[in-house]
């Protein structure tokens, strides 16, 4: 019920909060957040490097115009 609730805040945040978007900052947002996706089905648990593609994605997502919450939230899941 819990994972069910963040996937529709998820959705409520992304729809609703968010502005004009572009695609180039989104699209790199998309990518280290698939980094990180990557990294964690190889197990690789270096703390510090899922940090500055989080912090990468958080910046590059307020760049295109998406609230970086859902960034926060989406992590949230994977971890």
């Amino acid at each position: 019920m819990v994972v069910v609730d963040d996937l529709v805040a998820l959705l409520v945040i992304a729809t609703v909060y968010s502005g004009p978007v572009s695609p180039r900052s989104l699209l790199l947002a998309l990518g280290l957040f698939g980094s990180m996706l990557l990294l964690r089905l190889a197990r690789i648990r270096y703390g510090l490097l899922y940090f500055l593609l989080a912090a990468a994605a958080w910046v590059a997502l307020e760049a295109s115009g998406v609230e970086p919450v859902v960034l926060g939230l989406a992590v949230g899941l994977v971890t």
